[in-house]
């Protein structure tokens, strides 16, 4: 197994797996936050895991967030998205993503990395956890439409 940057070849693949992680987000959606990754480059990475035979099998999201809650330093790196297709989860692709953030944080001179997952995904949680991370806190997020009568 191989981690490195996504490269533009990659593309497709990467919306796939993306689309398996927020089945929900409509496609625009993704072009949308694609174009981040894309515009900022400086304070932005994409990592890839893929197999000898080059067929993607995870990635990781990070970015540089000014103020995260439950942090001690600003800025920090943050996890955006990580993802591990079900048939090579628990086979070291999670670990070697994150260390992949964990070592991009490092070299842009940062001393935390944060992420979060879903209250409803405990084995997000269990990942987490798992990888070092410390549970900070728990929030329900509310949003209400608003209209114009």
């Amino acid at each position: 197994m191989t981690v490195r940057l996504l490269r533009p070849e990659d593309g497709d693949a990467w919306i796939a797996m993306r689309s398996k992680l927020w089945p929900e987000c409509p496609p625009e959606r993704h072009a949308i936050e694609i174009g981040y990754y894309k515009e900022h480059r400086k304070t932005s990475a994409v990592f890839v895991a893929l197999l000898s035979t080059d067929s993607l099998v995870g990635f990781i999201e990070t970015s540089e967030r000014q103020r995260v809650e439950g942090t001690r330093s600003d800025p920090v790196g943050y996890v955006e998205a990580w993802f591990v297709e079900d048939g090579y989860r628990r086979r070291g692709v999670g670990r070697a993503l994150m260390n992949a953030a964990e070592e991009w944080a490092l070299s842009r001179g940062l001393s935390e990395l944060a992420s979060d997952a879903d209250i409803d995904n405990p084995g997000s949680v269990r990942a987490h956890l798992a990888h070092g991370f410390r549970e900070t806190f728990r929030i329900v997020q509310f949003v209400k439409e608003l209209r114009s009568d």
